[in-house]
Protein backbone atom coordinates (compact mmCIF):
# COMPACT_ATOMS: atom_id res chain seq x y z
CA UNK A 1 0.00 0.00 0.00
CA UNK A 2 1.91 3.02 -1.03
CA UNK A 3 2.15 5.96 1.41
CA UNK A 4 0.54 9.73 0.75
CA UNK A 5 2.85 12.23 0.40
CA UNK A 6 2.39 15.62 1.63
CA UNK A 7 3.90 18.46 0.18
CA UNK A 8 4.46 21.61 2.03
CA UNK A 9 1.23 23.07 1.38
CA UNK A 10 -0.65 20.31 2.13
CA UNK A 11 1.06 20.45 5.77
CA UNK A 12 0.34 24.05 6.75
CA UNK A 13 -3.42 23.71 5.40
CA UNK A 14 -3.18 20.60 7.88
CA UNK A 15 -1.91 22.30 10.61
CA UNK A 16 -4.01 25.44 10.07
CA UNK A 17 -7.18 23.03 10.10
CA UNK A 18 -6.13 21.78 13.70
CA UNK A 19 -5.36 25.01 15.21
CA UNK A 20 -8.61 26.41 14.15
CA UNK A 21 -10.52 22.72 15.34
CA UNK A 22 -8.77 22.91 18.25
CA UNK A 23 -9.57 27.05 19.23
CA UNK A 24 -12.91 26.09 18.67
CA UNK A 25 -13.29 22.99 20.72
CA UNK A 26 -11.25 25.18 23.63
CA UNK A 27 -13.73 27.62 22.97
CA UNK A 28 -16.84 25.92 23.08
CA UNK A 29 -15.63 23.97 25.84
CA UNK A 30 -14.91 27.45 27.66
CA UNK A 31 -18.54 28.56 27.50
CA UNK A 32 -19.93 25.38 28.46
CA UNK A 33 -18.16 25.59 32.01
CA UNK A 34 -18.92 29.87 31.76
CA UNK A 35 -22.65 28.93 31.05
CA UNK A 36 -22.87 26.29 33.67
CA UNK A 37 -21.50 28.29 36.50
CA UNK A 38 -23.61 31.34 35.90
CA UNK A 39 -26.60 29.19 36.15
CA UNK A 40 -26.11 27.41 38.88
CA UNK A 41 -23.97 29.31 40.65
CA UNK A 42 -25.21 32.82 40.62
CA UNK A 43 -23.98 34.26 43.07
CA UNK A 44 -20.61 33.22 41.82
CA UNK A 45 -19.86 31.19 45.07
CA UNK A 46 -18.22 28.12 43.33
CA UNK A 47 -14.68 26.01 42.70
CA UNK A 48 -13.92 26.02 39.16
CA UNK A 49 -12.42 22.45 38.25
CA UNK A 50 -9.15 22.15 36.24
CA UNK A 51 -10.24 21.75 32.83
CA UNK A 52 -12.40 25.06 33.46
CA UNK A 53 -9.30 26.68 34.62
CA UNK A 54 -6.99 25.32 31.70
CA UNK A 55 -9.68 25.86 29.16
CA UNK A 56 -10.34 30.15 30.36
CA UNK A 57 -6.42 30.17 30.39
CA UNK A 58 -5.84 28.82 27.07
CA UNK A 59 -8.55 31.15 25.75
CA UNK A 60 -7.07 34.21 27.66
CA UNK A 61 -4.06 34.12 25.62
CA UNK A 62 -3.95 37.07 23.20
CA UNK A 63 -3.85 35.78 19.94
CA UNK A 64 -6.52 33.27 20.44
CA UNK A 65 -9.06 35.40 22.22
CA UNK A 66 -8.14 37.89 18.97
CA UNK A 67 -9.21 35.40 16.86
CA UNK A 68 -12.17 34.42 18.32
CA UNK A 69 -13.34 37.46 18.81
CA UNK A 70 -12.63 38.62 15.07
CA UNK A 71 -14.21 35.43 13.81
CA UNK A 72 -17.29 35.16 16.46
CA UNK A 73 -16.12 31.82 17.82
CA UNK A 74 -15.99 33.03 21.53
CA UNK A 75 -20.29 33.67 20.91
CA UNK A 76 -21.61 30.64 20.99
CA UNK A 77 -24.93 29.80 20.31
CA UNK A 78 -25.46 33.41 19.71
CA UNK A 79 -23.12 33.06 17.35
CA UNK A 80 -25.93 31.55 15.26
CA UNK A 81 -28.82 32.39 16.52
CA UNK A 82 -30.26 35.15 19.33
CA UNK A 83 -30.17 33.97 22.87
CA UNK A 84 -33.25 32.14 23.97
CA UNK A 85 -34.66 34.09 26.91
CA UNK A 86 -36.46 32.23 29.53
CA UNK A 87 -40.67 31.29 27.96
CA UNK A 88 -43.30 33.49 30.44
CA UNK A 89 -46.51 32.21 30.06
CA UNK A 90 -49.68 33.97 30.78
CA UNK A 91 -52.90 32.13 31.12
CA UNK A 92 -56.01 34.28 31.36
CA UNK A 93 -59.23 32.42 32.85
CA UNK A 94 -62.61 33.83 31.86
CA UNK A 95 -65.43 34.19 34.24
CA UNK A 96 -68.88 35.54 32.97
CA UNK A 97 -71.27 37.50 35.17
CA UNK A 98 -72.46 34.23 37.36
CA UNK A 99 -68.83 34.17 38.07
CA UNK A 100 -68.73 30.68 36.31
CA UNK A 101 -65.14 30.15 34.55
CA UNK A 102 -66.34 29.98 30.50
CA UNK A 103 -62.61 29.97 28.74
CA UNK A 104 -58.88 29.50 29.55
CA UNK A 105 -56.55 31.44 27.40
CA UNK A 106 -52.66 30.26 27.09
CA UNK A 107 -50.99 32.98 25.53
CA UNK A 108 -51.40 36.22 23.72
CA UNK A 109 -52.56 35.31 19.96
CA UNK A 110 -51.47 38.55 17.90
CA UNK A 111 -52.13 39.29 14.65
CA UNK A 112 -48.50 39.68 13.06
CA UNK A 113 -45.17 37.78 13.29
CA UNK A 114 -43.76 41.42 14.21
CA UNK A 115 -46.36 42.39 17.28
CA UNK A 116 -45.94 38.45 18.47
CA UNK A 117 -41.77 39.29 18.19
CA UNK A 118 -42.12 42.30 20.09
CA UNK A 119 -44.83 41.00 22.87
CA UNK A 120 -42.05 38.50 23.47
CA UNK A 121 -39.57 41.52 24.74
CA UNK A 122 -41.81 41.77 28.05
CA UNK A 123 -39.97 38.00 29.25
CA UNK A 124 -36.99 40.25 29.42
CA UNK A 125 -38.62 43.11 31.66
CA UNK A 126 -40.13 40.29 34.21
CA UNK A 127 -36.39 38.50 34.11
CA UNK A 128 -35.19 41.86 35.24
CA UNK A 129 -37.41 41.66 38.07
CA UNK A 130 -36.36 38.70 39.56
CA UNK A 131 -32.60 39.23 39.14
CA UNK A 132 -32.50 42.36 41.06
CA UNK A 133 -33.72 41.81 44.67
CA UNK A 134 -31.57 44.70 46.55
CA UNK A 135 -32.75 48.03 45.65
CA UNK A 136 -36.34 48.32 47.38
CA UNK A 137 -36.91 51.53 46.00
CA UNK A 138 -36.61 50.75 42.49
CA UNK A 139 -37.99 47.14 42.75
CA UNK A 140 -41.40 48.98 44.18
CA UNK A 141 -41.18 51.11 40.98
CA UNK A 142 -40.47 48.56 38.74
CA UNK A 143 -43.32 46.67 40.32
CA UNK A 144 -45.74 49.65 39.59
CA UNK A 145 -44.44 49.66 35.78
CA UNK A 146 -44.79 45.92 35.77
CA UNK A 147 -48.45 46.06 37.04
CA UNK A 148 -49.11 48.54 34.25
CA UNK A 149 -48.40 46.39 32.04
CA UNK A 150 -50.36 43.36 33.28
CA UNK A 151 -53.29 45.52 33.47
CA UNK A 152 -53.11 46.58 29.71
CA UNK A 153 -52.57 42.69 28.02
CA UNK A 154 -55.81 42.16 30.61
CA UNK A 155 -57.60 45.41 29.15
CA UNK A 156 -56.48 43.33 25.64
CA UNK A 157 -57.84 40.26 26.38
CA UNK A 158 -61.30 41.63 27.64
CA UNK A 159 -61.84 43.60 24.78
CA UNK A 160 -62.93 39.94 22.87
CA UNK A 161 -65.60 39.39 25.40
CA UNK A 162 -68.84 41.42 26.96
CA UNK A 163 -67.94 44.20 29.61
CA UNK A 164 -69.67 42.24 32.54
CA UNK A 165 -66.91 39.57 31.89
CA UNK A 166 -64.13 38.94 34.47
CA UNK A 167 -60.71 38.25 33.59
CA UNK A 168 -57.95 36.19 35.83
CA UNK A 169 -54.44 37.00 34.59
CA UNK A 170 -51.55 34.82 35.77
CA UNK A 171 -47.61 35.32 34.76
CA UNK A 172 -46.24 31.91 34.94
CA UNK A 173 -42.62 31.15 34.61
CA UNK A 174 -40.81 27.46 33.92
CA UNK A 175 -39.21 26.25 35.95
CA UNK A 176 -36.83 23.72 35.32
CA UNK A 177 -35.34 20.97 37.66
CA UNK A 178 -31.37 20.64 37.62
CA UNK A 179 -29.76 17.69 35.87
CA UNK A 180 -29.05 15.16 38.70
CA UNK A 181 -33.28 15.80 39.53
CA UNK A 182 -34.21 15.27 35.98
CA UNK A 183 -32.16 12.37 35.90
CA UNK A 184 -34.52 11.14 39.10
CA UNK A 185 -37.54 12.10 36.99
CA UNK A 186 -38.82 15.32 38.20
CA UNK A 187 -40.49 17.22 35.35
CA UNK A 188 -40.54 21.08 34.69
CA UNK A 189 -43.10 23.31 36.99
CA UNK A 190 -45.20 26.01 36.62
CA UNK A 191 -43.58 29.13 39.18
CA UNK A 192 -46.54 31.80 39.51
CA UNK A 193 -45.01 35.03 39.24
CA UNK A 194 -47.82 37.76 39.24
CA UNK A 195 -51.56 38.02 38.97
CA UNK A 196 -54.42 40.17 38.71
CA UNK A 197 -57.80 40.79 37.94
CA UNK A 198 -60.03 42.84 35.78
Amino acid sequence: MNKIKLGKLEKLQMLIVAIILFIILNTATKLTFESYYGFYYENGDYKENILSKTTSKIFNFYPIRYFSNQTGFDTGYGFFAPNVASDFLFIFKVYDENNNLVKIENGVQLNTKESNLRFQTINTMYLDKLKDKTNKNYNEKYNKYLDVIMKQITKFIKKKYPNNYNIDTNLYLYNFPSIKKFRKGEKEKLFLIKTYQL
